[in-house]
């Protein structure tokens, strides 16, 4: 036998609740079978209270009995242009979770990601080595007279200055 968790158990008790306050033509649109498993796997110590009078909007409904309701109106007590809606609301937000997933997950993406990336890494690494490579050309041009040369011009401009 398949185990319940607690959770789904508490849903069970509210949908139950929820579905028995429902008027006798709408109770006779659902199967034996679904009342029966609701009630053979609903928590017998939970105790739902539900107020008909109350939008179901603004009651303390779990969301697992939410979705629960929700599939139960959808199957059995929504007429059949209500059906159509439902389904192709259900379809357009199917194709937009795979949509959002396929973008958030597409393997060739996630590569170009990471190119771009690298070639960005790359060009600063460029333009850095160009700036060292600059620093050590005028390096080396300051450095290119030679050392007797340097003594004879300071000797030369120290003579001059007198």
């Amino acid at each position: 036998m398949i185990s319940v968790s607690n959770e789904n158990r508490m849903a069970y008790t509210e949908v139950y609740t929820i579905l028995n306050s429902l008027s006798e033509k709408e109770k006779v649109q659902l199967p034996n079978n679904l009342i029966s498993q609701l009630e053979k796997n609903m928590d017998s110590n939970y105790h739902f209270k539900f107020n008909i009078s109350a939008p179901l909007e603004c009651q303390n409904i779990s969301k697992k009995a939410k979705i629960i309701l929700a599939v139960i109106y959808r199957d059995y007590l929504a007429s059949e242009k209500q059906k159509n809606k439902i389904r192709a609301f259900e379809k357009a937000k199917k194709v937009q979770i795979n949509e959002e997933a396929r973008n958030r997950y597409n393997p060739d993406k996630i590569f170009e990601n990471k190119i771009t990336k690298e070639e960005e890494k790359n060009n600063v690494i460029r333009q850095e080595a160009g700036k060292i490579k600059e620093q050590q050309t005028s390096i080396l041009a300051i450095s290119n007279e030679k050392w007797y040369k340097k003594i004879i011009q300071k000797i030369l401009s120290f003579l001059k200055k007198k």
